[in-house]
């Protein structure tokens, strides 16, 4: 959720037409709020003037996507607003829809996190979505198929995937804005995060009955008032950066904050009938009276930015989000009917004297103060009438069901969480007589002994990369690997710790680890503390410097192996080590954004196919560059939007501008170092595009560059990233362990590696190879 958004400002055309629509105005949505008739007419043309905005059910559409410039978790609350509306009004016109678009947006592990939001995705952002599917839970929405996703359990996938990011280590806890540490906000804990999380738990506790889900919402309430976001008297601030330990506090007051907060604390009013419980429920009430206006009385608006025109484009649904959790503490805590429905009979009344614009005479203004059209229009300002309109007929609807009583929703408490560990493949992996012979070899490894800051890894796979033959050669201006007496290149490798040091606390016998790049660095200079590590002048080369992953023992200090998690096997890891994570380091510091076209010449290899998957995980649309039917059908399958075999189209470069919008990619990045050449051209006549330089090709074989006007006038950027840091491996290994980095490598018996390298050095591969140091033909 972007609070702090930037929104496009109309033309002054526009706005012309738009006062012109309203002097013409024929229509407007009257209401009666004594006729659950007239709510029921006034919310449908509410609500019907919402969905022209939305276009996720259209051919080649993504369902559940709103277009820009709104954000994808307001599509999670229109769900929302829609499933309240079917149950208010008991009219099934948009169902399909909601659950098509609910349903596409799950992802694989059932919890909202789609891969089209990967790059993007808050803790805020999911929520929105698992409150829509809490809600469907809570009110009998019509159940998908039983071979699909079911409302509860994806209401607990998204509290299963956001308990584990509880983060004790600043502010002493709490949720933190952002998921992924590449996204601005990421040091930012907010009251919305922590606050919707507390929302879900309560109400998941509420259906359940699972004590698991109190405990966690009384945690969150309790570090809430610890921290300070919410103060004695009941107001909810904004949040503060937990590079400071969350001091000072952001003292801006959102409606939303205040209401995700009053129907969590029902809940548990409701479920645990404990003082405490309805004097917090009170309390908010009483606070929240200072987003509703003493002329007219008891109006709502958003006292942050209503005053001043300056609310932004999320921003202008929040009240929205109000009256509905407003309207549903009344039937949790009954105690609070008289002051809420007064003010939202008020509001809702108000906010449909705005509804007067538009030719159909149904588009709502923002400000319900004016209680006139205030000639704008905006896809949060309608959903936040539809929600407080239709409000309004809470007496009228029957209160939430739960798991016994009433709810048909099937739930699967594990759902979203991580597999349960298993054994690893290399101690569950039956012994032969090839490895009882090898037993003599370890043996002989482990009475060398290792240091007490190191682990011994046996690998299961490496992977065979092009700089291992660089390394090889020593064409790379640095001295051969011979140099340093190495006759073992390689550098990544995945396996199975099988002895550690005496001060080693990081990893246990068993545990799976992997070699990459860098075996070490100083730790201490300005490159190492600056997240540049792999700059490092006294950085330790694998397969260069030291014995590398062509041999299945290698002892590596323990600060610098990588774990690696559950559901990653290890002939994907392996590659993840150096291949994968390279490329996702220089996707990273490309600095492009979702929806950008990326082009990836000579893409259909090891590197530029895992370039793919993840740039398609980011939400870019990558295109290859490349040559042969295995190369293209390879590509196509991992996420490439398009493929230009170079040797069929007259004009590469010509067919990869006109896939790009007729204009050119915003970012190219070279993995094949062949590619350099025509790398530029790509960018066609794109502004600001970046050519990112990946592959090493013999040194002082090639140059790139362009006429400096070029650079000028197009804001040319040409830039290099070496191998990926610790931190990137974990990143891109969190992607494949989600299923967002597929397996893409030919993988071959331990007897054949020397073939598979000379199939290597000729260019013979599409995708990527391991050997397998467990196999043998």
């Amino acid at each position: 959720m972007r609070v702090f958004s930037h929104t496009s400002r109309p033309s002054w055309m526009g706005l012309l037409t738009a006062a012109l629509m309203g002097t013409s105005t024929v229509k407007a949505v009257e209401l009666d709020l004594d006729d659950g008739d007239s709510i029921k007419k006034a919310a449908k043309e509410v609500a019907t003037n919402m969905m022209t905005y939305y276009t996720g059910m259209n051919p080649g559409d993504n369902p559940g996507n709103l277009p820009d410039p709104y954000y994808w978790w307001e599509a999670g609350a229109m769900f929302n607003a829609l499933i309240d509306y079917w149950f208010y009004t008991g009219d099934d016109t948009w169902n399909d829809i909601t659950i098509q678009g609910m349903l596409w947006q799950a992802g694989d592990n059932k919890a909202f996190m789609p891969n089209n939001q990967s790059k993007t995705e808050g803790n805020d952002d999911q929520v929105f979505w698992g409150f829509a599917a809490m809600s469907a839970a809570e009110r009998n929405f019509p159940n998908p198929p039983e071979d699909q996703p079911q409302w509860l359990e994806m209401a607990q996938a998204v509290f299963n995937t956001q308990a584990p990011r509880w983060d004790p280590s600043s502010c002493g806890g709490g949720l933190r804005w952002q998921i992924f540490t590449w996204n601005n906000g990421y040091n930012y804990k907010n009251t919305i995060s922590t606050g919707g999380f507390f929302n879900l738990a309560s109400r998941l506790a509420k259906y359940t009955k699972n004590e698991t889900y109190a405990e966690w919402a009384e945690k969150a309430w309790d570090w809430t008032a610890d921290v300070g976001f919410m103060t004695p008297e009941y107001r909810f601030w904004d949040g503060a950066s937990d590079l400071s330990n969350c001091t000072p506090i952001n003292q801006i007051e959102w409606t939303y904050n205040a209401g995700v907060y009053l129907l969590g604390a029902a809940n548990m009013y409701n479920l645990t009938e404990e003082p405490k419980w309805k004097e917090r429920t009170e309390k908010i009430i009483e606070s929240s009276s200072v987003f509703f206006a003493h002329d007219p009385p008891d109006v709502m608006y958003e006292r942050a930015c209503e005053t001043v025109s300056t609310c932004m484009v999320d921003q202008r649904s929040f009240k929205g989000y109000l009256a509905r959790w407003m309207a549903q503490t009344t039937q949790m805590a009954p105690f609070t009917y008289d002051k809420v429905m007064k003010r939202l009979r008020a509001s809702g009344q108000a906010a449909a004297k705005t509804c007067t614009g538009g030719s159909k005479g149904t588009t709502c203004g923002l400000k319900w103060t004016d209680q006139k059209w205030d000639k704008t229009k905006d896809f949060g300002q309608q959903m936040a009438a539809l929600e407080v309109i239709q409000s309004n007929l809470i007496t009228r609807v029957s209160a939430p069901v739960t798991d016994d009583d009433g709810g048909t929703s099937r739930g699967n408490p594990n759902a979203g969480s991580k597999p349960p560990k298993t054994v690893p493949p290399a101690l569950a992996y039956s012994i032969t007589t090839a490895d009882k012979a090898g037993a003599g070899i370890l043996t002989a490894l482990v009475m060398i002994g290792i240091g007490p800051d190191d682990v011994l890894i046996k690998l299961n796979y490496t992977g065979l990369c092009s700089s291992d033959i660089h390394m090889m050669q020593g064409d790379l201006g640095v001295p051969p690997m011979s140099t340093f007496g190495v006759r073992s290149p390689g550098h990544e490798g995945a396996g199975v710790v099988v002895k550690i040091g005496a001060n080693v606390t990081r990893f246990k016998v068993g545990d799976r680890a992997g070699i990459k790049p860098i075996m070490d660095t100083c730790g201490s200079c300005g490159h190492c503390w600056d997240d540049k590590e792999t700059y490092c002048k006294a950085a330790i080369h694998t397969g260069l410097m030291v014995a590398g992953t062509y041999q299945q023992y290698l002892v590596s200090p323990a600060r610098y192996a990588s774990p690696i998690p559950d559901g990653v096997s290890d002939e994907v890891a392996a590659p993840v080590m150096c291949s994968a994570s390279t490329v996702y380091r220089s996707l990273i510091e490309s600095n492009l954004r979702a929806g950008a076209w990326v082009v990836f010449p000579g893409g259909g290899g090891g590197v530029g196919i895992q370039g793919v998957q993840l740039a398609k995980a980011m939400g870019m649309r990558p295109v290859v560059v490349d040559t042969g039917d295995a190369k293209q059908k390879l590509a196509l399958e991992m996420g490439a939007e398009a493929f230009v075999d170079f040797k069929e189209v007259a004009d590469p470069t010509k067919a990869v501008i006109e896939i790009a919008d007729g204009i050119g990619a915003h970012g190219v990045f070279v993995t094949a170092p062949a590619a350099y050449k025509n790398a530029i051209s790509f960018t066609g006549d794109r502004i600001g595009s970046v050519v990112m330089c990946i592959g090493l090709p013999p040194v002082g074989s090639m140059t790139l560059g362009a006429d400096p006007c070029a650079f000028v006038l197009k804001n040319l950027t040409i830039k290099g990233t070496l191998v990926g840091s610790r931190r990137d491996v974990a990143m891109t290994l969190d992607f494949a362990r989600r299923g967002m980095l597929q397996q893409i490598s030919e993988v071959y018996p331990v007897n054949r590696m020397p073939e598979a390298v000379e199939k290597l050095r000729k260019g013979q591969v599409a995708g990527r190879l391991v050997v397998n140091f467990n196999w043998e033909e």
